[in-house]
């Protein structure tokens, strides 16, 4: 079943972003936040049980769950911003400024944080 931007948006007054490392996590997670009232559901793809996770979420009854991070700067620039321009000052904001961030975003997430990154100096994997 697939929703339109309104509809997702409509379902809460917040969508909870999720990090889930574990898939035996996640329909557990999930029922608990759909109880909570927070039945749209972003799982980023952080880690490489993310697709699993969102396979179980999206069982649970009630929740609407999607993939995020750099799908959501897609649909920022071609839906949000594409009709005022290029140019981020424009009335309304161009799309240059929101490609950019998503193209950021895509290129941290293909290639990693690098050496000099603050994950890798303190040890973390964010």
């Amino acid at each position: 079943m697939t929703f339109t931007v309104d509809a997702v948006m409509a379902l809460a007054p917040v969508i909870p972003v999720l990090v889930i490392e574990d898939v035996a996590d996640a329909a557990p997670i999930a029922e608990a936040l759909v109880k909570g009232g927070l039945p749209a559901l972003e799982v980023t793809l952080r880690t490489p049980a993310a697709l699993d996770v969102i396979r179980e979420m999206a069982k649970v009854p009630g929740a609407v769950v999607g993939a995020g991070t750099v799908i959501q700067f897609t649909v920022i620039t071609f839906i949000a911003h594409w009709p005022h321009g290029f140019w981020w000052n424009r009335p309304g904001g161009g799309w240059e400024y929101p490609l950019l961030w998503g193209l950021m975003f895509a290129a941290i997430a293909l290639r990693g944080g690098g050496p000099y990154s603050l994950d890798r100096r303190i040890g973390w994997e964010l």
